[in-house]
């Protein structure tokens, strides 16, 4: 699952049963205000190191139970590759309360969290102008961007821009070819320091 950028909710895709992305609310908790373990001393088990092996040695913990209530379900229809939530979503202003997936035959669907309705979609076209569908998607840090890595492929929309305007970014020439990176481009990840700097990953077995 995937946890909105304030706290608020969780995102959660079935793609084994039933295609659906499940929303789920964190009922009066925000996500800097709770830890799932705290230790005797409340501190935090993340921040202890053990001296030891022994048992004795190690802090006693007590999980912390967060209620969640299922807010909405929304049927995508095919197998769901991916899904990512736009950067600035804040529950308290409706316009940024949305999330992107990407699904086997289907363009990336920009979805709103409210209603569970469809905003608009974005579409990638391969070298025969088919419809090509995302394997991976990643808004970029400042939610402007919408990028899309596919077969030795990468596309840029301009999350103003719905339909088929993008910019592609070949990562490999050819099939055949040795340059490049090979595969389907299978995660993307960009740099927290906003110089628009990027990272991305295929099956192949490479990051570039």
């Amino acid at each position: 699952g995937l946890f909105s950028p304030d706290g608020s909710c969780l995102l959660c895709s079935t793609s084994e049963t039933s295609n659906s992305v499940h929303i789920f609310r964190l009922e009066g908790q925000e996500s800097d205000q709770f830890s799932y373990y705290s230790g005797t001393d409340g501190t935090n088990d993340m921040d202890f190191e053990a001296p030891s092996l022994s048992p004795s040695a190690r802090p006693t913990s007590t999980p912390t139970t967060i209620a969640l209530s299922d807010t909405s379900s929304i049927s995508v229809g095919e197998s769901i590759y991916d899904s990512r939530w736009y950067p600035a979503m804040n529950m308290q202003d409706p316009a940024t309360n949305c999330f992107i997936t990407t699904s086997k035959d289907h363009p990336i669907h920009l979805w709103d969290v409210s209603s569970g309705s469809m905003r608009c979609s974005y579409s990638g076209y391969d070298h025969m102008d088919e419809l090509e569908s995302a394997i991976c998607v990643s808004f970029n840090l400042s939610g402007s961007r919408i990028y899309a890595g596919s077969n030795r492929m990468i596309r840029c929309f301009d999350v103003s821009q719905p339909g088929r305007n993008y910019t592609s970014i070949p990562t490999c020439r050819t099939r055949r070819s040795v340059d490049g990176q090979r595969g389907l481009i299978s995660c993307l990840s960009f740099n927290p320091d906003m110089s628009g700097t990027f990272a991305a990953g295929s099956y192949s077995c490479s990051v570039s």
